[in-house]
């Protein structure tokens, strides 16, 4: 009783904060980058601004992560620390929006979180420390070989096994894959079991963001490419379809439509602005 108690307390905290949050209006690009540049300069009243338009962002950040079992107002805390932090660093030469770069930022600090908390679920220390290992070994493996590393090559580096540094891997993604990506953009309502029961995805702000993105890094490939992308993952709120659909789609066979499809993976996962969304998307 006194779980649900603090359940429905949770609920209530979050429907006033979210109600305070949503009075503050959201920027334009132009404006972002207006106070990124400020920012720069030392200007905290500008931070303040930047951070402030972005709140609403962590909140549905944060509800991604109820059913880890964090307390949902604490881990949205961690996420705006998060926010300012992604803001202190933001560079808006990168042509990208703030939003796109203050995920990594965000899902990094609630990720942290998660694992000093004493939740029967969460991941445990020792467990984290070799996540985030993991992760700054792939990253320096990435910037060297100028692609993802193989698998046989993270496990090299942190001389575990494969299959050890396989499930490390998932954790480290929480097994978010680019097939999640397309189901959220197709802006489908996934709801966490439980007294919030909030969709992971719930702000439409943060959804349209999120997809201007990825689409603008469509945009750069080939357009039998792009097509065979958005068929495959069923962006534009279509439904996925196989290679033979596609290969009639785009006057491809079977195989011709299946090389095309990864070959466009590939490229994606190679483009930096890409990267900048891993919270959201793996490669395959």
């Amino acid at each position: 009783m006194m779980l649900k108690r603090a359940r429905f307390r949770d609920e209530e905290i979050l429907s006033d904060y979210l109600t305070e949050i949503r009075k503050i209006p959201l920027l334009t690009p132009e404006s972002e980058r207006k106070l990124a540049y400020k920012i720069r300069e030392g200007d905290r009243k500008a931070l303040e601004a930047l951070v402030l338009a972005n709140l609403r962002f962590v909140v549905s950040m944060a509800k991604r992560y109820v059913k880890a079992g964090g307390p949902i107002m604490d881990m949205i805390n961690e996420g705006n620390l998060a926010l300012i932090r992604a803001a202190e660093t933001f560079n808006p030469d990168l042509g990208l929006r703030f939003i796109s770069y203050a995920v990594w930022w965000i899902r990094k600090y609630i990720f942290h979180f998660l694992s000093r908390t004493e939740s029967p679920v969460a991941i445990p220390e020792r467990k984290a420390h070799v996540v985030f290992k993991l992760n700054r070994i792939r990253e320096s493996l990435y910037r060297t070989l100028k692609r993802e590393p193989r698998l046989h090559e993270l496990a090299k580096e942190v001389n575990l096994p494969e299959s050890k540094v396989a499930q490390f891997i998932r954790v480290m993604e929480n097994h978010v894959s680019l097939d999640n990506l397309a189901y959220e953009f197709k802006m489908r309502d996934d709801a966490i079991p439980g007294q919030l029961a909030i969709s992971e995805l719930e702000d439409r702000s943060t959804r349209n963001s999120l997809a201007s993105e990825v689409f603008r890094c469509l945009s750069r490939l080939k357009d039998k490419e792009r097509s065979a992308i958005e068929l495959y993952f069923g962006f534009n709120g279509q439904d996925k379809v196989s290679y033979e659909k596609i290969g009639r789609k785009i006057n491809l066979s079977r195989e011709g439509a299946r090389r095309t499809v990864q070959r466009a993976i590939q490229k994606l996962a190679r483009d930096p602005e890409i990267r900048l969304l891993k919270p959201y998307l793996e490669h395959e």
